[in-house]
Order: structure tokens, then sequence, then C-alpha cells
């Protein structure tokens, strides 16, 4: 029986932070690791991403799953790549939840992480962004009250915990709304800004 792995704050934000050229934070999934696990899905057809700390690519066109994922979030496209190549920070698998079971039993050392019925993070460690604003703040010697945050989905809540203003983009889900001290607009309204 596969463990449970729906846990919240998983993904590749929080496993990785640069300041400059340094990395301040950095988890990488190992390479023998990631070589089986691309082997793995690729040889099933299933389509995935990999998340190097400054890259992503994917390695097939993608499938329904991923075009969701795409269509749903504003994210930078992925080139294809038939291969394995560089360091690796996480998979993102671009299937429904009726592979889970088999994923999750051939990687035991990897963390799962469905956050919808498109997609689920693979990861080498359980971490949350919230950790990473954590190094970042440690890295200048900043308090948590002096670092305002923004997020907008539920891994983004460990972000409110760690810094001393919260702010919801307008299109948060309703937990976030609720954590921030401030909501703002959409991110695709420019609500940073």
């Amino acid at each position: 029986m596969p463990r449970p792995r729906n846990r919240l704050g998983c993904g590749s934000g929080g496993g990785t932070a640069k300041v400059g050229e340094k990395y301040v934070r950095r988890f990488l999934i190992e390479h023998d690791v990631a070589q089986r696990f691309f082997d793995f899905c690729d040889s099933r057809g299933y389509c995935f991403e990999m998340i190097q700390p400054e890259d992503r690519y994917v390695n097939r066109p993608l499938n329904d799953c991923g075009i969701e994922f795409y269509t749903r979030f504003i994210d930078c496209g992925s080139k294809v790549s038939h291969k394995l190549e560089g360091e690796l920070t996480q998979f993102h698998l671009f299937a429904r939840n009726d592979v889970d079971e088999e994923v999750i039993n051939a990687f035991p050392e990897l963390e799962f992480d469905r956050y919808c019925w498109f997609a689920v993070d693979i990861v080498p460690v359980h971490y949350r962004k919230g950790d990473a604003i954590v190094d970042v703040l440690n890295y200048f010697g900043y308090k948590k009250d002096e670092a305002i945050g923004f997020g907008d989905d539920l891994q983004d809540l460990s972000i409110a915990e760690n810094v001393g203003f919260f702010v919801s983009m307008g299109n948060g889900k309703p937990e976030v709304k609720d954590a921030a001290a401030f909501v703002t607009k959409a991110v695709y309204d420019n609500g940073i800004s």
C-alpha cells in the first residue's frame, strides 16, 4: 500500500532559492533516480515536465493534461527533449490519478503531491515555499515581519506563515484569501504591480 502523499506545500516552489549566483537552498533528485523515473514514465507514454533549477522541458509534445496545465496556469512554455538533461529539482507528471499508485509504488524514494486532476508534482523531499522564504530571509538577516509575500494557491499558505504581511492574488483560492492581510488584483491583471 502506498504511503499517503497528498501533503500541502509540496512542489518545486521552495525546492530552490537563489540570491544572485548563490543558491541558499537547493534540493535535487539523484541522477540515477531521475533516469529511472524518466525511463519508467517515458516507456509508458506518460507526458511529464522535467524542472531544473533554472529551466524546464517536457519529454514529448503535451498531452491533454499538459495542455490543461498550460491553459490554466500562466507559466513559461517548455521545450521538448527526448532525453534526461542536467540536474532536476522536480518532475511534473501530466496525468490523471489512475497512474498514481503505479508510479508511487515504483518510486518510494520520491515525494508525490497531486494538486489537481491533471498534474502531480514529484520531488526529492517534502518542502514548502515558506521554508525557502525563511532561508532567503536568514541569508540577508531579515526578520519575518520585514517581509511581504504573495500567493494564490494552497501551497502558498506556507509563505503566509513566514512573512509579516501576506497578500493574496485576486484569483487566489478562498483559503489563501482568508489567510491574507490584503487581496489584490488577479495575477493576470498585474496584481503584484
